[in-house]
């Protein structure tokens, strides 16, 4: 983004040296003009030897800054985002961010098109199955669901949520046994939880164990 600005920068540059014939004018736009080319040689010699990953990070933190960082804009966040994955191929995060923007704007077949490259990209970050498993589920693909909420389980057996979240998956799919399985292992993790209580209140309800 910033070689195109400065590419612009140059091209105006240009013209008003066409354009200006006053000496001492010209003198100025030239040597900025100069100094443009040096500033675009530098950037592209950082760019291309080793400094993507800088560049992606610093636009990384600017879509955070958005995605609630300090600031809401679900629109500016996605477009650092997209700059991010762009300017650094190999790196998953980008992707992984834009799939929770694209699942909070309720876009679920881009958030599931976008944590899939992050996986694609990064296999170990086990914590992008419970994304998927939440693009899954409010796509109401439970099946798909339930395998992602079970591989971030397995991954990190000390978060409630993921047996929280399975439990859902597992109500919604009128598995109800099973449901009330996963909200009795979360509770043997975070005892009292409310939202694994109710999980398992409503699981006990539908199996008819009303008590």
């Amino acid at each position: 983004m910033m070689i195109l600005r400065f590419f612009y920068y140059l091209a105006v540059m240009k013209y008003k040296m066409k354009k200006n014939k006053g000496k001492k004018e010209a003198r100025e736009n030239k040597f900025l003009f100069s100094a443009l080319i040096i500033a675009i040689i530098f950037l592209a010699g950082i760019f291309l030897f080793g400094g993507r990953g800088l560049v992606a990070d610093r636009l990384l933190a600017k879509g955070n800054f958005f995605f609630n960082g300090g600031a809401y804009d679900l629109a500016k966040a996605a477009k650092y985002y997209k700059i991010a994955g762009f300017v650094d191929r190999k790196a998953s995060y980008p992707h992984y961010q834009l799939a929770r923007v694209y699942f909070m704007k309720t876009d679920f077949k881009s958030g599931l098109a976008e944590i899939d490259k992050a996986l694609a990209l990064n296999p170990e970050n086990k914590r992008a199955y419970y994304i998927r498993g939440l693009i899954d589920g409010y796509s109401e693909n439970w099946k798909a669901a339930e395998d992602d909420f079970q591989k971030f389980v397995a991954w990190a057996p000390k978060e409630w949520a993921g047996y929280n979240d399975l439990a859902w998956a597992y109500y919604q799919d009128k598995k109800y046994q099973e449901a009330a399985k996963a909200a009795q292992d979360g509770l043997a993790v975070a005892p009292n939880n409310a939202w694994l209580l109710n999980g398992l209140g409503v699981s006990l309800q539908a199996l008819g164990k009303n008590a």
